[in-house]
């Protein structure tokens, strides 16, 4: 870290000083001018012109300031009084005199450096005050001294200059040296106040128009001649400081949380006078404002700019690596905050010299330790400096820290050792973070102290399920003490999202939310050890089968369902406890058992003195946590977060003793653990062969399930995007890898290679690390819409290394005919019946009536009860070309739509997949699921309209930007070196709606015939069934999902559990999008086959066989 301040600006920075020209008029008093270099007698009429630069105000980040001011407070010039000396610098008779000038003789010029004492300006134009005034012939000093009175706040003159001076005793002034030397004490309840000016009358046609500066005298003017220039520079007391901040220094994973700035030990009087006078044995009396002693400061000058306010650090204005700017708010862009519209802090001149050792630490390079790092104030005890207060984190596992930081910086010419801290100065200076920006160097105050932690608040996971995300932490113990070893347990684990007031929750799930029976741990997200399991039975759980105990409305099934995931998460069944972890900082083995004998939780430690570091893995638990309870180590929120808690308590012992450890004195530290919000967008992109068009990604989320739009987030911490599979069909940026910084959003774009037009399939999985790449998103990318299969070999009821088949990428849109595009739901069937396509158009909620087929998609459904049930007269069908079937008595009623119990037996549909192809996607090792939106062909960019993303209908004009959710499938195995089907990916559109199923109806429930909706329970919340137990089914009803029919229904199958399933019948996939579910479905669940439900086929057609290689001739 090091301060850095502008040196463009302190000659700059230096206020344009209040310019005050005497011009004489052709005519005066006498008739003739002297031509013989004497002085005429007489007076004259003299124009006078006064200059300045006003600041303007401003409001850091919105934040505003406390106890701060405008930046134009001392711009404007009140009043002028006038004092005559000879040139012996004795008061003339007469003296002083007001200024009188009304606002006609105020007007604006523009300022160039030469009008500043150091030759550069911050300021483009000055206010000018022109006046008539009569004068006398002669030499004299002519001293001009303004806004000495008194003023309100507003800056009205309650007692004016000239009275000022008049109340006082004349022999304060009588003389131009005691003038100079005339004090005037710092207000801290008015800055209106402490805007005193002085300055000196000059020929300008003979001295040019450069200002004084603190090395100059004040000096007399010859008024011998009429039409002559008279100017003076009036110099403000005060001087100003703006200050800036600059993170591009930073490492990533730093964060620095600005409160605000503050400027201590300003002069609490300043001599209305400057510069130097020699005195008659050759040396120098200074008049510049150098204070003395300590009673001469005020320690605190009751100025602050706020960046950030409360206790909630989180809140304050932030700089990292990706945001290493203060920014506006309103442009986006980098905020201005060294302009003249900047708020600053005002002091009134403090001249101190040079440090004597220059400012801040100095590295000894001998030793390689800090010289003079105990030095208060560089050596210089009545300079005036800024502090600026700030809150700082480091969750790089090599130097983990937090706590409160200071840093200061004495005011001055330099960033190195002048200490001159000049009147009417803008001091510019830029606070430059280096490295992990607590590293020693300038005035950075921070010190570690006993007993006391390092910890990131909050720490975050993945939202997906069997995750790794490592968590670093330092505790220092109370001087004397080691640390042994720390206990580390889940001490609140929910299943539930974190409730925001911002953000509302659908008031049918409350009710779950409530319960306190379904609060167990064990059905929670998080775990302290890894399980690569990604389904746990309830066997698993100590259970003698996996049959389910019972829901709610089995009374003494309740306990034990509620806590059967405790079971396996505590190992009371003889397995491993996930939520406890010893951590051995002593040089004990870990020699507790493990899920997983792969190393993969193995913890590490660093101690540095007796400070410890820890890196401790934590995981999110299997996606499914026993089926029948609904429960999922993947956060199946779109639009929520989940929190767990871990407490760790450090264990000590006296140094060199081998005392039994006791829990540290301060007791435990909880550290937040949040999984992020479930990230669905976007999650796919797909191009025909040959279509190479870009697509810019941008990671977005939801806020809240009842959204209208998604909206971007930044990392909290670096991110980064690679490239799983095929990776010689796109790049990231033009880059294998891509990388951004911490507090930036995870934005690139992937680009398709041009020479990849052969009608080939290709596969790749943008993986992207975000959060300090503790979360993982997976996009899926391909390129081709030929067949293929998705694994090498595949499991099902026939075998487990049965034949892999070959998926179509489209879905079935009429009889005769798939889709043309992935992202088209097609239509649905009823079981058996190919030739009365149910046309996606009648798939929309808000507009049933309609031919655009446009809906609302955003609302939950309980708002649109009505589209549930079908209330007009039929649905449309699908022409063979898989438009919609329009005309007179073309609508087809529910009840005229047929079923047959045979299956899809017609003989163009020997393709459709059956139930052993859907049982090779979720029972085949290695293929798993991931859950969001895709987008293809003619589609450009992330969508954040929640209807443009989910809305994808073949019909709308705007089709080709917008996407549709769905399910994807897709190969990953980390063990397979050749990663020759590695990415391989298969979508799966729930439809436009989120409900790819229409029902018959149940007895008994106010539902229409061929009602939508993806759940095959009643339209009602079933709180009363699954609160207590399964509380994710409660609101089921609205949940979105689809399902897929297979070709015939079969009596022996796989489910779930990848085991032969007790259930009679499967009728085909059901695909839970909320819980993440992909399992067989019965007949009975699809009203024995009078729903309607999606339908895909696959490629049986064997590939032709390789030409033989033809045999060259002998040569004879």
């Amino acid at each position: 870290m090091s301060l850095h301040r502008n040196m463009k600006g302190l000659g700059n920075m230096v206020w344009s000083m209040a310019a005050v020209m005497l011009t004489t008029l052709a005519w005066s008093c006498t008739d003739d001018l002297s031509v013989d270099g004497s002085i005429p007698q007489g007076e004259t009429f003299v124009n006078i012109e006064a200059s300045f630069e006003p600041f303007s105000a401003m409001k850091v980040n919105g934040a505003g300031a406390k106890a701060a001011h405008k930046g134009d407070v001392m711009a404007d010039l009140s009043d002028i009084a006038l004092i005559a000396y000879d040139t012996d610098g004795n008061i003339l008779e007469g003296y002083p005199v007001a200024l009188d000038y009304i606002p006609a003789d105020v007007s604006d010029e523009d300022r160039t450096g030469n009008d500043a004492s150091s030759g550069e300006t911050s300021e483009t134009s000055t206010k000018c005050v022109r006046k008539q005034l009569r004068l006398g012939y002669g030499e004299y000093y002519l001293v001009a001294v303004a806004n000495m009175g008194e003023y309100s706040d507003a800056g009205a003159v309650v007692k004016t200059t000239l009275t000022a001076l008049l109340e006082r005793p004349r022999t304060d002034y009588d003389t131009l040296d005691k003038l100079r030397s005339l004090e005037r004490r710092w207000d801290d309840g008015n800055i209106q106040n402490n805007r005193m000016m002085t300055g000196f009358f000059t020929d300008k046609d003979k001295e040019g128009s450069t200002a004084p500066s603190s090395t100059d005298d004040f000096m007399p003017v010859r008024v011998d001649r009429s039409s002559m220039n008279l100017r003076t520079w009036l110099r403000r007391a005060a001087s100003k400081v703006t200050v800036d901040f600059d993170g591009t220094g930073l490492r990533e994973n730093v964060k620095i949380y600005i409160r605000d700035v503050q400027l201590h030990d300003i002069p609490k009087e300043c001599a209305a006078g400057f510069g130097k006078k020699m005195l008659a044995d050759g040396s120098f009396r200074s008049f510049n404002n150098s204070p003395a002693n300590a009673e001469d400061l005020l320690a605190g000058s009751g100025q602050a700019i706020v960046f950030g306010e409360g206790d909630d650090y989180a809140k304050w204005a932030q700089i990292t690596k990706g945001t290493p700017y203060i920014m506006d708010d309103a442009t986006g862009e980098k905020k201005n905050l060294h302009s003249n519209s900047a708020q600053a802090l005002f002091f009134y001149e403090n001249m101190q010299g040079d440090a004597p050792h220059c400012k801040g630490p100095v590295t000894d390079l001998s030793t390689g330790n800090v010289s003079n790092s105990n030095t208060v104030k560089d050596e210089v005890p009545y300079g005036t400096y800024i502090e600026v207060t700030a809150f700082y984190t480091c969750t790089a596992s090599d130097n983990m820290s937090t706590g409160d930081i200071k840093y200061r910086f004495m005011l001055g010419k330099d960033a190195d050792l002048n200490c001159d801290a000049e009147r009417n100065h803008h001091f510019k200076v830029t606070l430059k973070f280096n490295g992990n920006a607590n590293d020693f160097s300038w005035h950075v105050d921070y010190k570690e102290e006993p007993d006391t932690w390092d910890v990131p608040q909050p720490w975050y996971v993945s939202y997906l399920y069997n995750h790794k995300s490592t968590i670093p932490f330092k505790y220092t113990p109370e001087d004397g003490y080691e640390v042994v070893r720390f206990e580390a347990e889940i001490v609140k684990n929910p299943w539930e999202p974190d409730i925001d007031p911002e953000i509302p929750i659908p008031s049918d799930s409350k009710g779950a939310f409530d319960a306190p029976e379904n609060k167990q741990p064990g059905n929670g997200f998080l775990s302290l050890r890894y399980d690569n399991n990604v389904v746990v039975t309830p066997a698993m759980c100590g259970e003698s089968s996996n049959q389910w105990p019972g829901y709610d409305n089995n009374a003494s099934a309740v306990d034990k369902s509620s806590k059967l995931n405790n079971n396996y998460f505590y190992g009371t069944n003889g397995t491993v406890d996930q939520s406890r972890r010893t951590i051995h900082v002593d040089g004990t083995p870990d020699n507790t058992p493990s899920l997983n004998e792969t190393g993969f939780e193995d913890y590490s430690y660093q101690k540095r003195g007796q400070s410890v570091s820890v890196n401790l893995p934590l995981f999110t638990r299997p996606k499914v946590l026993v089926k029948q309870s609904g429960y999922s180590g993947n956060n199946p929120y779109v639009g929520y977060s989940r929190t767990a808690a871990i407490q760790i308590i450090p264990y000590v012992r006296k140094i060199g003793t081998n005392e039994k450890p006791v829990p540290a004195r301060s007791g435990a530290k909880e550290i937040k653990v949040k999984q992020v919000w479930r990230i669905v967008n976007p999650k796919g992109v797909y191009r025909r062969s040959g279509n190479f068009e870009p697509f810019h990604v941008e990671l977005l989320m939801l806020p809240g399930d009842g959204a209208e739009k998604f909206k971007s987030f930044r990392s909290d911490g670096p991110w980064m995007a690679e490239i799983l599979g095929d990776k010689n069909f796109i790049s990231l940026d033009g880059k294998q890898q891509v990388h951004g910084s911490t507090n930036t959003p995870v934005d690139f774009t992937i680009r398709f290679n041009r020479l990849n037009n052969d009608n080939k399939v290709r596969n790749a999985i943008v993986r992207v690390l975000y959060n300090t790449y503790t979360c993982t998103h997976l996009i899926f990318v391909r390129q081709g819409y030929a067949p293929q299969a998705v694994s090498p070999e595949a499991k099902n009821y026939d075998g487990d290394n049965v034949k892999a088949v070959k998926w179509r990428t489209f879905n079935r849109i009429s009889e005769t005919s798939d889709a043309q595009d992935p992202r088209d739901e097609g239509s649905m069937f009823k079981f058996g019946n190919s030739k009365q396509p149910i046309h996606p158009l009648n798939n929309c909620f808000g507009n049933t009536e309609s031919r655009s087929g446009k809906g609302i998609y955003y609302k939950f459904p309980t708002d649109f009860a009505g589209d549930f049930a079908v209330k007009w007269n039929g649905f449309w069908l699908a022409n063979d070309d898989g438009t919609p079937a329009f005309g007179s008595g073309m609508r087809v009623t529910w009840g005229k739509i047929i079923k047959d119990d045979a299956g899809f037996n017609d003989e163009s549909w020997a393709e459709m997949a059956t139930m052993r192809h859907f049982e090779q996607l979720y029972c085949t090792d290695n293929v798993l699921f991931g859950y969001g939106v895709l987008y293809a062909d003619g589609a450009k960019e992330t969508q954040y309209d929640v209807d443009m993303a989910y809305g994808y209908y073949q019909e709308d004009e705007d089709r080709e930007q917008k996407g549709m959710r769905g399910v994807f499938a897709y190969y990953y195995d980390a063990n397979d070196v050749s990663h020759r089907f590695t990415a391989r990916n298969l979508f799966f559109p729930i439809g436009r709606a989120g409900y790819g199923h229409r029902k018959n109806g149940i007895e008994g429930h106010n539902d229409g015939k061929g009602i939508l909706r993806y759940s095959s329970s009643g339209y009602e919340n079933r709180g009363h069934l699954f609160n207590k137990t399964a509380p994710l089914f409660a609101a089921l009803y609205y949940r979105p999902g689809a399902i897929y029919y297979a070709k015939n229904m079969v009596t022996g199958f796989l489910d779930w559990s990848k085991d032969k399933s007790m259930e009679p019948n499967a009728i085909g996939m059901d695909l839970n999008y909320f819980s993440f579910d992909v399992n067989a479905i019965g007949s009975v669940s699809l009203g024995n086959g009078n729903d309607a439900c999606f339908v895909r086929f696959v490629d049986l057609s064997e590939p032709p066989p390789s030409p033989a290689k033809r045999k060259g001739r002998k040569r004879q």
